[in-house]
Parts: structure tokens; sequence; C-alpha cells
């Protein structure tokens, strides 16, 4: 049996299975506070950002404190700022590790998963801020020598004054590198925890994802500043509503009012102390009551809150940066590793394909195979038992019968005899 041209032209054709990535929008960007809700990665953002603080203050202190020497002190603060940015990168890439599994792997990683791939993160998640803020500095380097050559009498100011264009289009590069940095520090940690290239591509990766639709970045990033501005306000007020409320003369007393009030300034005291390694002094109320016993023990609820709330801050933002990339960069964000794997996957997928659609072709074009004698033996013999069980039930039948015939024709021979008595 073979195919007719219409069947043919029924058949439609195997087309080679292609995979193709989730298309995203801008607006997927107001899903952020939803994507950020993850208590392991606030409590991550909260102790990345308490880490800067302490390390910026301390660090400070510790330039500072010296008094400015030339060359020295500048030296020393960039270091610090590469370290910081170190910091950030490092708890930023982290989280977004789980924001990413989230997002493209469609799964939820455990806390030792989510260490894991980011265990191999870590180098391009130092060397990539730490580079961009070395490449804004070498620029930085190269203006501070033509000044200081344009420094030396008579001669510096007339090559200055000849040079200047050359001067001004390389302080317009330092200027556009530092606002493509400053974009780039929200993105880069969506970059690095994605991509799994080598440090310096991340580097290429990330001005790539600037340069494309610096436009679209800008205002993404505008947008989620407010989404986390808001998010953020939302939790303190929250905290703040219940202060005020104890503020209202219908509350009898002060007692409600003067643990708000101790809690809060004992809260304050400790998040300067965490975020910034400073020490502020504390509202005494005057009453053991009140500061050594709930006041104290309310701060132990509200510290941790206040720290989720800000921690909850960094990771919309963070969440926004990975949204926006993917958006950015549309479908590029698949990696070789991941292209390799689901071209693999495609040929495997297209070779089950054609040989499911060989295998029913075959079975279509096949005639119905004949039954094999030992059916048919069976079936014969099961109508010869049903052919027979039917006669022997006719014959049973039909014996009653006779019987009643026999049983007549001799009631009229009885008769006949009885009759032919008498004479």
């Amino acid at each position: 049996m073979t195919d007719t041209p219409a069947d043919a032209a029924a058949t439609p054709p195997i087309e080679e299975w292609k995979p193709e990535p989730r298309t995203w929008v801008w607006k997927d960007l107001f899903t952020a506070p939803m994507l950020a809700f993850k208590p392991k990665c606030m409590l991550i953002s909260a102790i990345t950002l308490a880490a800067i603080g302490i390390f910026t203050t301390l660090w400070g202190q510790l330039v500072f404190g010296m008094g400015y020497m030339p060359v020295i002190t500048p030296l020393l603060a960039i270091l610090g700022l590469v370290i910081a940015a170190a910091i950030f990168s490092l708890g930023a890439t982290l989280v977004s590790t789980f924001m990413k599994a989230d997002l493209l792997d469609d799964e939820f990683l455990s806390l030792r998963e989510a260490l894991g791939q980011f265990r191999k993160r870590v180098i391009p998640a130092v060397m990539v801020p730490s580079f961009l803020i070395l490449t804004v500095f070498g620029f930085i380097v190269l203006l501070y020598l033509a000044i200081l050559f344009a420094s030396i009498p008579r001669l510096g100011p007339i090559v200055y004054m000849a040079l200047y264009p050359l001067g001004f289009i390389l302080s317009l590069l330092t200027v556009l590198l530092i606002i493509a940095m400053t974009l780039a520090s929200f993105l880069f940690p969506a970059i690095v925890s994605v991509r799994k290239h080598g440090w310096f591509d991340n580097v290429i990766d990330t001005f790539e994802a600037v340069g494309t639709k610096p436009h679209v970045v800008v205002l993404n990033w505008a947008l989620i500043g407010l989404i986390a501005s808001i998010c953020v306000a939302i939790g303190f007020a929250a905290m703040g509503l219940l202060f005020v409320i104890s503020t209202l003369p219908e509350i009898p007393g002060m007692a409600v009012l003067f643990t708000e009030m101790r809690s809060n300034s004992i809260t304050f005291s400790a998040l300067v102390a965490i975020f910034t390694g400073n020490s502020v002094g504390t509202l005494e109320m005057g009453s053991g009551f009140y500061d050594w016993f709930v006041g104290l023990f309310l701060s132990f609820w509200k510290i941790p809150i206040a720290i989720g709330i800000i921690g909850y801050g960094l990771n919309v933002v963070l969440a926004g940066g990975m949204l926006t990339y993917l958006y950015v960069r549309e479908d590029d964000y698949w990696d070789d590793e991941d292209l390799e794997d689901l071209d693999k996957l495609a040929k495997e997928l297209e070779e089950e394909a054609k040989a499911e659609a060989a295998k029913a072709e075959a079975e279509a074009s096949e005639p119905a195979p004949a039954k094999p004698a030992e059916e048919i033996q069976p079936e014969a013999a099961s109508e010869t038992e049903s052919a027979s069980s039917e006669s022997s039930e006719s014959a049973s039948e039909s014996v009653p019968e006779a019987g009643e015939d026999n049983k007549g024709s001799g009631a009229s021979e009885s008769a006949n005899g009885d009759e032919q008595k008498p004479s």
C-alpha cells in the first residue's frame, strides 16, 4: 500500500525543533518586588550592605586618620573603593544566582546549591568591578599627567593651549566611562551570574549590554530605583504606623509610647552601627523598666525587621538589573554551554521524531497480517463445540416429544384392545 499524492500533501513535514527562549519586555520590571521577596536573598543583601558600611568606615578612618599624603592617600582611597565594589559584587552575584535559577531554569535553589554555582563565579565577580574601576582610574591618571605636564612654566601652558581639544576629548571619554561604569553596576551582577565566560568576556558583555540600549538601561534604572524606594518606604511606614497610633490622645497612659521611643532609639543606633560602623547615643527615658526591659526586647524584633526591609530594597534593585539585562540582550543570555546542550537535545528529539514517523509510515503501508494457524484452529474448535452443543440441545428437546408420541400410540392401542375384549 502506497501513499497517494493527497495523503502526502495532507501529511505535514517534520520541522526541526529549536529552543525558543522567553521573550522579555520592559513591563516585566514590575515583577521585581515579587522576584526579590526571598528571605535568604534578603539576608544576604543585608549582610552585604553591612559589610560595605563597616569596611568603608574603618578604611576611611585608617586612610584619612594618617593625614593627607600626596599620591599615597588617593591610591589607598581607590584601593578601598575596589575592595568595597568587590564585596558588593560577591553578595549581588550570589543573590542574582538565585534569581537566575528562578527566571531561566525554573527552579528554586537551596543555599547549598546556590553556593555550588556561585563558587565558579567568584573570580569574575571580583575581577569585573575591579577592572571597571581601575579603567576609570587609568583615564583619570592620564588627565592628571597631562595637567602635571602643563604646569611646567612657559612651555606647559603653550602645550596645554595647543592640545586642549585632545584633552577635552580625553576628559569627555572619562566622563562617559564613569557614566557607563555607573550603569554597569546595575547590570554586571546579572551578567556574571548568567554568562559562564571568563571575567574579561564578562566585562565585554557588560559594555555591550550598556551600549546596546542605553536609554532603556537608564529608564529602567530610574524606575526600579523608584520601585525599591517605595517598597522600603512601605516597610518602614508599617513600623511607623504603630508608633503614630501610640501617640494618639485616645490611648490611655504613656507606657506604649515610652516603649516605642526607647526601642526606636536602640534600633536606630544598632542600624547605624551595623551599616556604617559608627556609634551614636541612645535616648534615655529615665526608667529602667522601659530602658532595659520592654524597650530593649522590643528592639530585638525591630532590628531584624529593619535589616530585612533594607535587604529587600537591594534585592528589588538586583532583580530589576536581572530583568533589564534579559530584556536588553534579548536571547543573547543563552550561554555557549547552554546552547550546546540545547542543540544536542534538539538533535535527539529530531531523531526520535523521524524514527516515530518512519515507524508509523511503515505500519500504515503494510497490509494487515494473516492470523496464524494456531489462532484459527482454536476458533474452529470453538465453532465445532458450539455446533455440537446446539445439536445436542435440539436432540434433547426432540426426545421428550417422541416419548409423548409413543405414550399416545400406546394409549390408543390399549383403547382398541379394550374395545375388542367384549366381543
